[in-house]
């Protein structure tokens, strides 16, 4: 029982992390559009390897490809925060 509750919070905390990255990554039409998706591609990698180490390779691909799934229908059905505006009404 243990086991299961550590996975769900952790894969809840790399969705949502994931999902803070998918709005920057909309948001954004510039250079640093290249640096979100960098970052976010290397938060997807640690989670992986992450998990890969805790279960098997088959286990760990599962469990990511359904947080990527699971962040696109939140991104879909509730939609991103437009972070773009936001870091420029700030300057």
């Amino acid at each position: 029982m243990k086991k299961i509750i550590d996975y769900f919070f952790e894969t809840l905390t790399v969705t949502l992390t994931l999902y803070v990255m998918a709005c920057f990554l909309i948001s954004f039409q510039s250079i640093l559009k290249i640096f979100a998706l960098t970052l976010n591609s290397a938060l997807i990698l640690m989670f992986y390897e992450n998990l890969k180490r805790k279960y098997s390779k088959k286990a760990a691909t599962l469990i990511v490809a359904i947080s990527i799934a699971i962040l696109i229908l939140i991104v879909y059905f509730i939609g991103y925060f437009k972070v773009d505006g936001t870091i420029s009404k700030l300057r």
